[in-house]
C-alpha cells in the first residue's frame, strides 16, 4: 500500500440493510461474509441501523458493576467513596453512550431508573 495501511479480511464484514444481499463482495481477492450487525468503535450498529443491542449492552455492563460494588464493598465505606467509584466506573459507561441514548425515549427512562437505584 502506498500509505502503509493494509486491508485486513478477517475483521471487515459486509452490514445490508436490503435483504437478502445477493452480490458478492470482492477486495484484496477475499470474499467479505455479510453479518447481522457490526461494531465500530464499541458502538453495535444492526442491518436495521437500530442501536438497541448497543443500548442494552451499555445497560447489561453498568448493572453489572453495580451489583459487583454493591457485592463487594463492605456497608461502612464512606459515602464519598461509593460516589467516587459511581462517578468512574457506571457514570462514565453510560456517558460513553449518551448519544445514542439520547435518541431512544424509553431506554432513557430505564437509565433513569438505573441511576436512581445505583445513587440510592
Amino acid at each position: 500500500s502506498l500509505i502503509g495501511l493494509e486491508f485486513h479480511a478477517s475483521k471487515s464484514e459486509v452490514l445490508s440493510s436490503k435483504r437478502p444481499f445477493n452480490a458478492t463482495l470482492l477486495l484484496s481477492d477475499v470474499i467479505l461474509e455479510e453479518a447481522s450487525y457490526i461494531r465500530d468503535l464499541g458502538v453495535i450498529i444492526t442491518t436495521t441501523l437500530s442501536l438497541e443491542p448497543h443500548i442494552n449492552k451499555q445497560i447489561a455492563k453498568c448493572l453489572k458493576l453495580f451489583y459487583l460494588m454493591k457485592r463487594i464493598l463492605p456497608f461502612s465505606i464512606p459515602t464519598q467513596t461509593k460516589i467516587c467509584l459511581y462517578w468512574s466506573l457506571i457514570l462514565s459507561t453510560l456517558l460513553y453512550c449518551s448519544p445514542v441514548i439520547a435518541l431512544n425515549i424509553s431506554s432513557r427512562i430505564y437509565l433513569e431508573k438505573l441511576q436512581r437505584k445505583c445513587v440510592k
